[in-house]
């Protein structure tokens, strides 16, 4: 079996140094290099907003279903 292919991208960001001495400060309470901090806040917040936006897409969904089961229903009189 052929070795899968990966790729790497690269991401870089000018910072200011306020904020280069803030995230390094971070990164070095947690034992990680500036990098691996920055890609892993990175991650956690990405994740939390797709989680977020798929909870409010399922009780949209949700609250679209329970209007429809919810609706009267129209029946006709034969009787008239």
């Amino acid at each position: 079996m052929p070795p899968i292919a990966t790729t790497t991208e690269h991401l870089s960001t000018p910072l200011s140094s306020q904020l280069h001495k803030v995230l390094q400060q971070a990164a070095d309470l947690v034992g990680t290099t500036l990098n691996q901090f920055m890609i892993q806040a990175s991650l956690e917040k990405a994740q939390t907003i797709i989680e977020q936006e798929q909870i409010l897409r399922l009780s949209q969904q949700d609250a679209e279903v329970n209007a429809l089961d919810n609706t009267p229903h129209q029946t006709k009189n034969f009787n008239d």
